[in-house]
């Protein structure tokens, strides 16, 4: 993945703040994930804060230990979805996810 791609999705998450089109993932039919980042966060981080807390994650090493989470995932499934793609998903995904009010998840 290239920095200039980084910098694509924090543009295009700059232009959509407060439009209808903030946080849904630009990505291809095929590979388009069920539904958006939000709605994921919002189902899933009690059992992701459940898992880090099991493992006795410092609260400062958690995002850490997220990241190197996802790059398993992207590395285990390399004979099934290209690195790229995965790394495209986990993008477009994570940049407005950085974005969202942690207030609306509690």
């Amino acid at each position: 993945m290239s920095l200039e791609k980084v910098h694509d999705v924090m543009r295009h998450v700059a232009s959509t703040a407060g439009t209808s089109e903030f946080g849904i993932p630009r990505i291809a039919g095929d590979h388009r994930p069920g539904d958006v980042p939000f709605n994921y966060i919002k189902h899933l981080r009690a059992k992701l804060f459940d898992a880090l807390d099991l493992y006795e994650v410092p609260l400062n090493k958690r995002a850490s230990a997220i990241g190197f989470a996802v790059q398993k995932a992207i590395d285990v499934g390399k004979d099934t979805l290209d690195p790229t793609i995965a790394a495209d998903i986990v993008t477009e995904c994570a940049v407005p996810a950085a974005k969202f009010d942690p207030s609306r998840f509690r």
